[in-house]
């Protein structure tokens, strides 16, 4: 049954363009092999959108395929089974893609291209909202006790519940600090950004979504979320996830 809902899977491809100028044309996605949602994927609930980078040649043909990110905002330390694989099946597709080539004054040149491929799993990991399927171009060593809302009994991944944790700055073991973008800093961009987060039953950052907050500053304080660790949570002595946000406040 798992390999049938595989096959019939929500699935599209898309092409993020690079910059034009100067009669310069950018690659055209002429075909990619459409690839199928992987088992370890399946079971896991994972799904969303896989981004990769590719250099495409004169011929229009896809030499490398690399910085593979997502899906969708999951961070990417994140190495989990069904997260690896989902990199993986889209990075081999992205190597067999076939584009028209770029052109700059009527001739073929080299490009650099993302691929967006997007995958939605039928049975989708609780707690995480997966983006509708489309493809464009384009453990732990802390120490800390885990917080216990309510005897400690071993749960299955498929047991494992999300709560709501409200506002998780004052949870965190370690709150990274992001960096203030060069770019922010020159138009004296400043103020509070969210980050919606869903936390491990470790305590490590799986996912983290900028909701709010200067489009200057939003990416720099995803990626300090992503290295941040909050204490693990525990209600009536079983692990849960935590889905809540953290707030980052920038003065220019």
């Amino acid at each position: 049954m798992i390999g049938l809902l595989a096959s019939v899977i929500f699935f599209s491809v898309g092409v993020t363009l690079g910059q034009t100028g100067n009669d310069k044309q950018d690659a055209k996605l002429i075909s990619v092999p459409k690839p199928t949602l992987p088992n370890e994927a399946m079971k896991s609930g994972d799904g969303g959108k896989v981004s990769v980078r590719v250099a495409v040649n004169k011929n229009g043909n896809v030499t490398a395929a690399d910085d593979v990110t997502g899906p969708d905002w999951v961070c990417p330390a994140v190495n989990t089974p069904g997260i690896l694989a989902l990199r993986d099946v889209a990075k081999k597709s992205a190597m067999k893609a076939k584009f028209s080539p770029a052109t700059q004054n009527g001739k073929p040149v080299e490009a650099i291209m993302r691929l967006n491929f997007s995958f939605s799993n039928p049975k989708p990991k609780p707690g995480l909202t997966i983006t509708p399927a489309r493809v464009a171009i384009d453990k732990s060593n802390d120490k800390s006790p885990p917080t216990t809302l309510g005897s400690s009994m071993p749960a299955s991944d498929n047991d494992i519940k999300t709560v709501s944790g409200g506002v998780l700055n004052g949870k965190a073991t370690k709150l990274a600090k992001p960096e203030y973008p060069a770019a922010a800093r020159a138009v004296h961009a400043g103020g509070s950004v969210n980050i919606q987060l869903l936390i491990e039953t470790d305590g490590s950052v799986f996912s983290a979504e900028p909701v709010s907050g200067h489009p200057f500053l939003q990416f720099a304080s995803r990626r300090a979320a992503c290295d941040s660790r909050f204490t693990p949570t525990l209600l009536s002595g079983r692990p849960v996830k935590v889905s809540g946000v953290i707030t980052y406040n920038f003065v220019p």
